[in-house]
This record gives structure tokens, sequence and C-alpha cells, in this order.
């Protein structure tokens, strides 16, 4: 069960993210596609995001592909996360990158800002009017050196969750950038809040995030989709 403590670092922190700003909106429906993995799997963000929307008098339609460890350049041929795409009629589209990609150079150079822009020319050739919202990860607890699962290519080692969330933010800014699209800064809202002490994000794995991490993310989201968020891009 979630402290009142936490609750009262985290419902402020939402209301300054936005949600106060379309509390009153005028009722209307948006459909949501989340495209990404654990991370976005983990305590239902995509249900998270659906009940924010609630609090902002919308009616809000989600659907997900999440499988474990899933990367960007295999939602581009993984017949599941096409079928949805190709569905059509997404108000927003988000997708997240595998945690890892971005922090090591010869995945992040030739497989996510590769293959975030073909993604992105498909979700776009079947849904023009849709936002493509790239999900911003977070760094490891304590940083460290991340590594493909041959230990073929790593990333720097990373003195701590600061040093790993430099390199997340830049990847995701540029891919962001290049694409046209915009970030949700997931990863710096953690920073945030974690460098003011007081509440843990991660699970016991160090990676993974908790329910207050979730909530977070979602409240992130839910700016960067509605625009209450000024995006860092």
């Amino acid at each position: 069960m979630r402290s009142k403590s936490t609750l009262f670092v985290l419902v402020p922190l939402c209301l300054l993210l936005g949600l106060s700003s379309t509390l009153f909106a005028q009722t209307d429906t948006s459909r949501i596609l989340f495209l990404g993995n654990s991370y976005t799997a983990f305590n239902n963000l995509p249900n998270l995001v659906r009940q924010l929307g609630q609090t902002a008098n919308r009616t809000v339609i989600v659907d997900s592909h999440t499988p474990g460890g899933a990367t960007l350049d295999q939602h581009y041929t993984d017949a599941t996360a096409l079928q949805k795409i190709r569905a059509g009629g997404w108000d927003a589209v988000v997708l997240q990158e595998q945690s890892q990609v971005p922090v090591i150079p010869f995945h992040r150079n030739w497989l996510m800002y590769d293959y975030g822009s073909r993604l992105t020319d498909t979700v776009l050739q079947y849904n023009p009017c849709t936002r493509l919202v790239y999900y911003m990860t977070w760094g490891r607890q304590n940083g460290g050196q991340q590594c493909d699962p041959n230990r073929l290519h790593c990333s720097p080692v990373f003195t701590d969750f600061g040093h790993m969330q430099d390199s997340l933010t830049v990847a995701y800014l540029y891919m962001a950038q290049s694409n046209q699209a915009r970030t949700a800064p997931v990863g710096e809202a953690w920073r945030y809040i974690l460098d003011g002490g007081g509440l843990v994000l991660h699970t016991s794995d160090q990676s993974h995030p908790n329910l207050t991490g979730s909530y977070l993310a979602a409240c992130v989201l839910h700016g960067s989709i509605w625009d209450a968020v000024i995006p860092l891009d």
C-alpha cells in the first residue's frame, strides 16, 4: 500500500506536470497504442495513463504490445505490432526502446535510430494524424555497465543513475528531433524525484519500476500526450 507521504509528493507532482490544466477539459475520446516491453507492461502502465485521462474528464481507450525485452527493430517486423498499427485510428502512439539499447553505442547508432525512424514512418503511414511519443526510460539504480546478451557490445561503465540517465536522455532527444516526434521525459522526471531523496522508484532488481515509478511515468506520459508538459525537445 502506498504511504500517505508518497501520495503527498506525487499528487502535487502530477499537478505540476499539467493535470490541473486539463482537469475541466471537455469530454472527448482518445485512442492510444503502446509499443514497448516490460518497462511499459509493469504495473499496467497503459491503464494508469487511461485512469489519469479519466480524471481529466476524458474517455481513453488503450491497447498495447509489450513482449519482454522487445526492441524497436523487433517491433518493426513483429506481426502483432504491425497488425495493431495498421488497424489505424490511433490518436497517439507511444514507442519505448529496450532499456539498455540507447546506452550501448553500437545498438543505439545502428538499430535504435534506424528502426526508430522506420517504425515511425510505418505508424504515420497508417495513422497520418497521430501524435508520436517516445517514452524516455530511466537509468539503472546504481548505473553500471550494460551489455548485450553475448557481451559483444557494451556501454561505458556508468558511475550512478544520473550518469546513465545522461546517455538515455541524449539518445531519446536525438531520435525525437530526427523524426519530428516528441519525447515523454520520464527518465528526467525520475532524476528530479530521486535527486530529492526519500522515494524509491525501482524494484529490487534495480531496473524495473515499482508502482510509484510507474505512476510517475504515467503522469509524464499523460502530460506529453495531451500537451500539459513542455517537452525537453
